[in-house]
């Protein structure tokens, strides 16, 4: 066998293990009543005192990977109605102010800034329940990380906004699991946007759902255009190689 060709394959070989990795495809429905606020505790925070727009805990997933880890989206499907069913949107909500507006912490988890709304969010927990005072708020509006950022580094208990995981130029956005973060919670923040403090609420009409399929992996995912290019690359060498090289004996 012709050593160029040796060395190729064994490029190719190491390539894909390298991007393969520790990446297991994971999978979570979110459903539209999803309250994110409820991460790690025992029921769905009602601020309002209305426990009907409570909604009910969002999904989980228990990380059991060590850090430094990252969390990365490929692919987010499905639509929720906050109207019963009036109104459908994507895992990316849609950007119902030109400014941001600050979504409260409440009971040991962050808030958020933001000018978009019924977008899929997530948060990380360590073993404990999340107690006041909560982290900073991080902000996502169009003077801060912008929902086009391409990575961001949330603490426990700190709210961040996935929507599809993607940039609007279809980059995938890499979320950096903080330590001792043992779970990441899914969710939805809702409310009543007409009442200025933006207290968690207003649930109880929401319809649908979103699955999320997620990879936790020690280094960046690679964009599929560039394993393409690098699979062109080695592939080409193999053949310049072969028809370059003689056989070795």
């Amino acid at each position: 066998m012709s050593k160029g060709y040796v060395i190729c394959i064994s490029a190719l070989f190491v390539f894909m293990l390298v991007i393969a990795g520790d990446l297991s495809a994971l999978t979570l429905t979110i459903d539209s009543k999803s309250n994110i606020y409820g991460a790690g505790h025992s029921e769905p925070p009602a601020p309002t005192g209305n426990t009907s727009g409570a909604g009910i805990l969002p999904p989980v997933y228990y990380i059991t990977e060590n850090s430094p880890y990252i969390l990365t989206f490929s692919s987010i499907t499905g639509l929720k109605s906050y109207n019963s069913g009036a109104n459908w949107w994507d895992a990316e909500g849609y950007q119902i102010w030109d400014d941001s507006r600050a979504f409260p912490s409440w009971d040991g988890i962050s808030g958020m800034e933001t000018n978009s709304f019924q977008f899929l969010a997530g948060v990380f927990l360590d073993d404990n329940e999340p107690r006041d005072p909560a982290p900073l708020s991080l902000d996502f509006g169009p003077t801060g990380l912008t929902r086009n950022f391409t990575e961001v580094s949330p603490e426990i208990a700190q709210l961040f906004f996935i929507g599809d995981g993607k940039t609007d130029s279809g980059l995938t956005q890499s979320f950096f699991i903080p330590e001792n973060a043992t779970r990441l919670y899914l969710g939805f923040i809702d409310t009543n946007t007409d009442v200025p403090t933006l207290l968690p609420g207003s649930y109880f009409d929401n319809v649908g759902s979103v699955t999320a399929t997620f990879e936790i992996s020690s280094t960046p995912v690679p964009e599929p255009s560039t394993i393409l290019l690098l699979l062109t690359g080695i592939i080409g060498l193999t053949g310049y190689r072969l028809r370059k090289g003689g056989q070795v004996h």
